[in-house]
């Protein structure tokens, strides 16, 4: 589970040895999570946007901010991050921390926070997700199968997203497979052997 702080509450960008960049710069894709529980995210997201390859697809998940509202807000305010961030995935209650529960539908919301940004948002809920950039909305629905747990869902739906959208799936069908890899964890009896079978028998796109 990443969002599991651990050590790596307090990880800053000088703990990256030179292997560690090597490995970044040529990596497909590289994701940056629990910016909310880690003091130095900011200067960690900042060195990765420096260190990552031009191809290299840098994914951020923050978590919630609410404990830490002033630097969420310097955060939103970093251009110069936000001109590498390709995607910036998140839940309703964390856009809601961001824009400061500014009332409206989120996925207007989320689209106002694009534009302003120049960054794609991916916003999942429960019940739907939406891929959200400046000029495009992108919507699909969930399974509402009962879930069995809710710890790790969206490191789940992250996984799904990520791995979607490096195989080049259309917008629609990148979020229905992240929709259900998280089914499969919040859902299954072993969360392993679920995930790995919604991966066998998640097929390309509909």
């Amino acid at each position: 589970m990443l969002s599991h702080a651990g050590p790596l509450a307090a990880f800053g960008p000088e703990r990256l040895e030179a292997e560690d960049l090597r490995r970044i710069r040529e990596a497909d894709a590289v994701a940056v999570v629990n910016w909310a529980q880690n003091p130095h995210g900011t200067d960690l997201l900042a060195t990765l946007a420096d260190a990552v390859g031009d191809e290299t697809f840098l994914y951020l998940d923050t978590g919630d901010p609410r404990h830490r509202p002033d630097d969420a807000m310097r955060l939103v305010e970093n251009e110069a991050v936000w001109d590498r961030v390709d995607a910036w995935g998140l839940n309703e209650n964390e856009l809601g921390a961001f824009t400061r529960d500014a009332p409206g539908d989120p996925v207007f919301l989320a689209q106002a926070l694009a534009r302003r940004l120049g960054t794609r948002l991916d916003l999942h809920t429960r019940g739907w997700a939406a891929t959200v950039t400046a000029d495009s909305i992108v919507r699909v629905d969930a399974s509402d199968e009962p879930a069995r747990r809710t710890t790790g869902a969206g490191d789940a739906w992250n996984a799904g997203n990520i791995a979607a959208g490096l195989l080049g799936w259309p917008d629609r069908e990148r979020l229905a497979f992240a929709h259900r890899t998280a089914t499969a964890h919040v859902t299954g009896a072993n969360t392993a052997g679920t995930a790995e079978a919604t991966v066998l028998t998640g097929g390309g796109p509909s």
